[in-house]
């Protein structure tokens, strides 16, 4: 339960600052800032399906590895590089990483549900998740107030790299094995 919590808090901290960083550190116009948007959600949804179909063939855990080591030096970096290109680089690739983690993580829960109660602990750990999303903006931006913007993208960065440590201790099911 608490991975499934920092997974979306890693997410929800990003939420309400990416605008404020956008506009008032990088001095990015609005269609530069829908292209920063853009690129990381393409890249994503490019990478998904192939990944999705890779995670059932080759099983969770590499790919939990890899995204969540992707994901967290891209957001780790992030506001420590002033290069426009290279920051689309960091977008490009925190969408990779997300598009390791989406199939992975929810292959990984999938596992975790008996298949007679499917319903019922879906909607709860949907709810787990849903608490994160919910938390994430509001340390988000008290870290944004309180130390400045770097602050919520290391705290983003470094809730992935604790999911890293954490999935490594959580039980996954082998490849081909029904839950």
């Amino acid at each position: 339960f608490p991975a499934m919590f920092a997974q979306t808090f890693a997410l929800g901290i990003l939420t309400p600052i990416l605008t404020l960083y956008a506009k008032e550190v990088l001095h990015l116009t609005s269609f530069q800032y829908s292209m920063f948007l853009i690129a990381g959600g393409a890249v994503t949804v490019i990478f998904l399906v192939p990944m999705g179909k890779m995670v059932d063939r080759m099983g969770i855990r590499p790919f939990l590895l890899i995204g969540f080591t992707l994901s967290a030096i891209a957001l780790l970096l992030f506001t420590f590089v002033k290069s426009m290109s290279l920051l689309y680089v960091l977008v490009a690739a925190l969408g990779v990483g997300y598009a390791f983690i989406i199939p992975s993580w929810n292959a990984l829960i999938a596992s975790a549900i008996p298949p007679e109660k499917r319903g019922a602990v879906w909607g709860f750990f949907l709810t787990i998740e849903g608490l994160g999303m919910i938390v994430g903006p509001i340390v988000s931006g008290k870290l944004w107030d309180t130390y400045g913007y770097h602050a919520p993208f290391i705290m983003s960065g470094s809730v992935l790299v604790l999911l890293l440590v954490l999935q490594m201790f959580i039980s996954i099911p082998k490849k081909g094995m029904v839950p």
